[in-house]
């Protein structure tokens, strides 16, 4: 009698493993206009949010930054990596809330950019970020944490007149992270144009 409820048990147990969730179906591939698992360095994590999400930087002036996000056409995947320490947020924004076009975004972009670079942050370092695509902007920012040093890169590229696609990517702790904000753009504006 043992041998068939055995039998059953087992037959059950591995037709609910195949159940499980598959690369098609991780949080971000409901928004293929974002970067996806496949783009990125092994991921541990992973979610997908439409509300307004930008990390704070060590210069004040950009803090408006999230002022220039916060568009009704907001979307973003965050990723924790697996080996170091690193997270990437991909983002696909609109014009700010007081816009119509995506460029005046960029106009104030560069304006709290090269603010912050002349000596605006308050610890670490700010500095434009250099390699981006022609018509792109970002930075990158240092600052040293109870937990080490924090490393934030942003950029942001052109999709359309309405568009832009952000990349973050943050490292905490000592060395490069496994993957950087310049080399990710390109994709996460292939990816934004064609989604």
């Amino acid at each position: 009698m043992r041998r068939p409820v055995l039998a059953a048990v087992l037959a059950a147990s591995l037709v609910l493993a195949g159940c499980g969730e598959d690369e098609s179906s991780t949080p971000e591939s409901d928004h293929p206009e974002l970067l996806q698992r496949s783009d990125l360095p092994p991921v541990k994590s992973a979610e997908v949010s439409t509300q307004t999400n930008v990390s704070k930087t060590n210069c004040a002036a950009m803090d408006a930054e999230w002022n220039l996000a916060a568009s009704k056409d907001f979307v973003y995947a965050w990723y924790a990596l697996e080996d170091d320490g690193t997270t990437v947020r991909s983002a696909v924004q609109g014009p700010a809330a007081t816009s119509v076009a995506i460029e005046d975004t960029f106009t104030r972009l560069e304006s709290l950019i090269a603010e912050c670079a002349a000596g605006g942050a308050s610890t670490g370092t700010f500095e434009p970020l250099e390699g981006l695509p022609d018509g792109s902007v970002g930075f990158v920012a240092t600052q040293d944490t109870s937990n080490g040093t924090e490393t934030t890169q942003r950029a942001y590229g052109r999709v359309d007149d309405e568009h832009a696609a952000v990349v973050t990517v943050v490292h905490l702790g000592d060395g490069e992270p496994a993957v950087s904000a310049t080399e990710l753009l390109p994709k996460a504006l292939e990816r934004a144009s064609a989604g």
